[in-house]
């Protein structure tokens, strides 16, 4: 070869080595006046230079790499978003840097979402992340029922599992089902106490229409978009209810992101009616506990006793978007509910709810409950601010 052009193919290396090191810096500011630990940071991909977003590192200051994930957020088959874990102090600016390389991994030990469809058990869909895990029911429960099946249920409630570890119990639980032990048990990992019914449990949704709800039936199907380790997304879809002569269906999202205790749902209703009203509910139950709520920061909570321990629950609007509370109460104990009240936008609402379970430890009182969900609701409103420097 001749002398020339070996030089050349080197020089080519090295400038392809050197692009390939460059390094990006991510700045991500705390504006707000109170600390967020495990903030989970979203970066838009459109702004990463990097050419191969799957063959990169994050690294803090001190050249710690830092874990993260990469979210295909319409399922199209390309990343659309970054997001790691970051502890900001009140005012505090960091600095992270984007390089090519090989990704960290994160311990599933301490910190990890997941959800999935559960075929084996009627079609339920769970989700969890290291501190608490939900379900709802689908479409098998419900044919079940139809059927004449007791077995089954029609209910749009979302059922919580109380869990007291870090790590994931999911199939686990539904593994222990099915060798015939229960998950309605604890075995030193939780359990599942937690009745719904036709409630809607923790969160679950009702459009209102002149005093009464109208609820969706159990979903019909589903969609994984994200499955952790960070954060897991998933689309539950529900069949087409009667609202004023109309048929309206709904699309909810999940996010359920780590050390957490609240899920993100985003609602779109599809129909041709403009809906005023939506109501989303905690379940009551013999309504032996305490409710409360703020109509500034936009929430509502109920703290209740639960066996041998208890449970608080929230509802999580959002600043100046909360219409209205309400109780609603009838003698069966599935219809039992506490209501936040919002008004969609376009026929689309945001919301956040969850529970803390004081067995788990996290949680010691209501006052600690109601702590929590002052700061999720500053937090929520005033994320970070996130920027790729100059």
């Amino acid at each position: 070869m001749n002398r020339n052009i070996t030089i050349l193919a080197g020089i080519l290396a090295i400038l392809a080595i050197l692009a390939c090191s460059k390094s990006q810096i991510i700045e991500v500011t705390n504006n707000e006046n109170f600390d967020r630990p495990g903030e989970v940071i979203e970066v838009n991909l459109n702004g990463i230079e990097l050419q191969d977003v799957n063959n990169l590192i994050l690294k803090d200051k001190n050249d710690n790499t830092i874990p993260f994930q990469l979210i295909d957020l319409d399922n199209d088959g390309t990343h659309d978003q970054l997001i790691f874990q970051a502890d900001l102090k009140a005012g505090e600016i960091i600095e992270v840097y984007c390089e090519s390389g090989k990704p960290a991994r994160i311990d599933s030990a301490t910190s990890i979402t997941y959800c999935r469809y559960v075929p084996e058990r009627m079609g339920d869909f769970a989700w969890e992340n290291d501190r608490v895990a939900f379900r709802m029911y689908g479409p098998e429960c419900q044919r079940v029922f139809e059927e004449g099946n007791p077995a089954g249920l029609i209910s749009s409630g979302i059922d919580c599992w109380l869990k007291r570890v870090p790590y994931p119990i999911i199939n686990k639980w539904y593994k222990k089902e099915s060798n015939g032990g229960s998950y309605h048990q604890d075995d030193g990992e939780g359990l599942d106490n937690f009745t719904v019914g036709k409630s809607r449990g923790c969160g679950g949704t009702a459009i209102r229409n002149n005093g009464s709800y109208i609820l969706s039936t159990n979903f019909y199907e589903w969609e994984v978009i994200a499955n952790g380790p960070i954060r897991s997304i998933f689309e539950l879809r529900f069949k087409p209810v009667e609202f004023n002569g109309k048929l309206i269906g709904e699309t909810k999202r999940f996010t359920m992101d780590a050390g957490s205790n609240l899920y993100k749902c985003e609602i779109t209703f599809e129909g041709d009616a403009n809906i005023d009203t939506v109501g989303i509910g905690l379940t009551l139950h013999n309504n032996l506990g305490i409710t409360s709520g703020n109509d500034i920061e936009g929430w509502i909570s109920y703290w209740e006793p639960l066996d041998d321990s208890e449970i608080g629950m929230g509802i999580l609007i959002g600043k100046d978007k909360k219409e209205d509370s309400a109780m609603f109460l009838k003698t069966d104990n599935d219809q039992e509910n506490y209501w936040l009240l919002v008004s969609p936008e376009g026929n689309q609402l945001t919301y956040f709810a969850g529970f803390g379970w004081k067995k788990s430890g996290d949680f010691v009182s209501i006052g600690d409950w109601e702590t929590y969900l002052e700061n999720q609701s500053r937090r929520i409103g005033h994320p970070p601010a996130v920027k790729f420097a100059d």
